[in-house]
């Protein structure tokens, strides 16, 4: 009797369109943060 092959490798998710989108809104806050912070100061 012939044993089965090994399966093949599994399918990937696709996190990386997620991942950057992740990133990209987590770069926009920061900024925003960082701007509304500095021009507070700058009023002091």
């Amino acid at each position: 009797m012939a044993q089965p092959g090994l399966p093949g490798n599994p399918a990937q998710a696709p996190i990386d369109g997620g991942l950057g989108l992740l990133a990209a809104a987590g770069g926009a806050y920061a900024y925003k943060k960082l701007k509304g912070r500095n021009s507070e100061s700058e009023d002091v």
